[in-house]
C-alpha cells in the first residue's frame, strides 16, 4: 500500500496481499469463541477446522487468557448446542399452535366445513413436521454429547496436542490485580479493547487481559499477530456499513508502539477462505459457511441474558399451554388452585417481558434459557390476546373470571412470601438463641403478632376469592 493511502487510510484498511502475507509469516492467535466453536461445527467441520490448525501448528500461539476461558467454557458450550435439539422444535410447536389457533378462529368466523378447515391446516402441519424431522436428523449426526465432554473430551485432547508448547503463561496475583486496575482505566475512557464489556458481572476484564498477554508474549521477538475471532464488538474491529474492515485503528497503532510488529485481525470465516486458497487446507465451503454463521449469542458471559432455572421454565411452558388452549368458561370452572397456578405463571411472562424490553442490551439475538426473545414475544401476545377475549366478554361467551383476579391472585403470593419470609427469619433467631445461650436480639412475641395479622389476612383474602370464585360458576350454570 502507499505511503499516500497509507497517510489517509491509516493503514487499518488491509489488503488481500497482506491477509495473504500475515497467513505465510505472522504468529497466528485464536480467540475463545473460535476453539468454542468446535463443539458446535458438524463432524466435519470440526475435522478441518482443527486441520487447519494442526498445519499451523509451528505458528500457532494462544493466550493463557484464552486457554483458561476456553477451559471454563467447553461443557457450556456443548451444552448449549445439545439445548438447540430441544428447545427448537419446542419453539416450533408453539409458532404451530399459534398458526393453527388463527386458521381455526378464521375457519369459525367464516363457517367452513371441516374439509375446508383441514385444507388450510394440513400444509401448515405438515411443514412444520419436516422441519422437525430435518432438525432431528442433524441431531442424529452431531457426535458429541455432555458425558462425552465431560468425562473424556477429543477436542481437548487434540487442542492439547496442536498447542503442546505454544500457550502463554498468566499473570502473578499482584500484577493482575494492578492490570484489573488499567482496564478499568481505559473502560472509562473508551479506550479498546475490552469498555463495551465493562458492565460485565464475570470477566469483564476479559479481552483486556487476552490483549496484554499477546503484546507480553510477542515483544520480545517483536513478532506480528494474526488474531483469528468471531466476535464482532467494535472495541476489536473496524465497521464500514457494518461491514468489518479491520483491527480497531488504536489496536493496531498500540501494538506497534509497543512491540515493533503489526496487529491484524480477520474473522474465523475469512481465515479459512485464505487457509484454503493460500496454504492448500482442505476447507469445504460448508465448513467456511458453518464458521461464517456463528453465533455469539450462545456464548457464556458475552451476552445478556434473563435466566429462570429449568425446573421453572418448564412449568412455565406446561402452564401457558393450559391456559391458552382453554375456553373462558374452562378457566372459570378450574378450581381455585388451578386459576391460581395460571395467573402466577402469566404474571412471570409479563415479568420477564417488561425486563427484558426495559433493557436496551437485550436484543432479537439474545436468550432466555436459549429460547429467542422472539418466542417469549410470541408466548406474551398470546396471553395478552387470550386475555382480551377473555375479559371483554365478546361472541356472546361465557365471562370466565373478572380482570381483578389477576391482581387477586398476586396479592395472595405476595402475602404468602411475607409470611414464609418471617417464619423463615423467626427460626434464625430462634436457632441464634439455642446457640448463644442468651435472649434473641428481636421481640419474637412482636414478630408473632405481625405473623399472625398477616395470616389473617391472607385468610380473608383466600375467602373473598372463593367467593367470587363460587359467583363466577352459579354464572356458567
Amino acid at each position: 500500500m502507499s505511503t499516500f493511502l497509507r497517510t489517509f487510510d491509516g493503514f487499518w484498511r488491509r489488503s488481500a496481499d497482506e491477509y495473504k502475507h500475515a497467513v505465510h509469516n505472522y504468529r497466528i492467535s485464536v480467540d475463545t469463541n473460535v476453539l468454542l466453536e468446535l463443539y458446535r461445527f458438524t463432524p466435519k467441520a470440526r475435522d478441518e477446522l482443527l486441520s487447519v490448525l494442526y498445519l499451523l501448528k509451528d505458528r500457532l500461539w494462544v493466550t493463557h487468557q484464552v486457554a483458561s476461558e476456553y477451559y471454563a467454557r467447553r461443557i457450556s458450550a456443548v451444552k448449549d448446542h445439545l439445548g438447540l435439539y430441544k428447545t427448537t422444535p419446542a419453539a416450533l410447536e408453539a409458532h404451530e399452535r399459534k398458526a393453527l389457533h388463527e386458521v381455526n378462529t378464521f375457519a369459525k368466523r367464516c363457517s367452513l366445513s371441516s374439509e375446508e378447515r383441514r385444507n388450510l391446516a394440513d400444509p401448515i402441519s405438515k411443514a412444520f413436521a419436516a422441519v422437525r424431522a430435518e432438525i432431528q436428523k442433524h441431531r442424529e449426526t452431531f457426535d458429541l454429547s455432555l458425558e462425552t465432554v465431560v468425562n473424556s473430551d477429543p477436542i481437548l485432547d487434540r487442542l492439547g496436542e496442536i498447542f503442546d508448547g505454544r500457550t502463554g503463561s498468566g499473570f502473578e496475583e499482584e500484577e493482575a490485580s494492578e492490570l484489573v486496575t488499567e482496564f478499568q482505566r481505559r473502560a472509562a475512557e473508551g479506550l479498546p479493547p475490552g469498555y463495551m464489556d465493562a458492565a460485565k458481572s464475570e470477566n469483564a476484564h476479559g479481552d483486556f487481559f487476552i490483549w496484554e498477554q499477546l503484546i507480553r508474549d510477542c515483544k520480545d521477538e517483536s513478532n506480528s499477530v494474526l488474531f483469528i475471532t468471531n466476535d464482532a464488538k467494535e472495541d476489536w474491529v473496524r465497521k464500514e456499513s457494518d461491514l468489518i474492515v479491520g483491527a480497531r485503528p488504536e489496536l493496531v497503532s498500540e501494538f506497534r508502539q509497543r512491540c515493533g510488529a503489526d496487529f491484524m485481525v480477520t474473522q474465523l470465516g475469512r481465515f479459512l477462505q485464505i487457509a484454503k486458497r493460500e496454504l492448500g487446507a482442505a476447507v469445504s465451503e460448508s465448513t467456511v459457511t458453518e464458521a461464517e454463521n456463528t453465533s455469539p449469542r450462545i456464548i457464556p458471559g458475552d451476552v445478556h441474558r434473563y435466566e429462570i432455572p429449568e425446573g421453572q421454565y418448564i412449568e412455565m411452558v406446561r402452564t401457558l399451554r393450559e391456559y391458552v388452549e382453554m375456553t373462558p368458561a374452562e378457566v372459570a370452572r378450574q378450581s381455585l388452585a388451578r386459576q391460581r397456578r395460571h395467573w402466577r405463571i402469566v404474571d412471570d411472562v409479563e415479568r420477564i417481558m417488561n425486563t427484558m424490553t426495559k433493557n436496551i442490551k437485550l436484543s432479537g439475538n439474545d436468550v432466555i434459557l436459549h429460547i429467542p426473545l422472539g418466542d417469549w414475544q410470541l408466548a406474551h401476545s398470546m396471553v395478552q390476546d387470550k386475555r382480551k377475549r377473555q375479559f371483554d366478554r365478546q361472541d356472546g361467551e361465557v365471562p370466565g373470571a373478572p380482570h381483578e383476579v389477576s391482581q387477586a391472585w398476586l396479592h395472595l403470593s405476595a402475602l404468602e412470601d411475607e409470611i414464609r419470609h418471617l417464619r423463615k427469619r423467626r427460626t434464625k433467631i430462634l436457632t441464634l438463641e439455642e446457640a448463644e445461650g442468651g435472649s434473641a436480639p428481636v421481640d419474637l412475641a412482636e414478630l408473632d403478632r405481625h405473623i399472625h395479622a398477616l395470616e389473617k389476612k391472607l385468610d380473608r383474602a383466600i375467602d373473598s376469592m372463593r367467593n367470587q370464585h363460587e359467583a363466577n360458576q352459579g354464572e356458567l350454570l
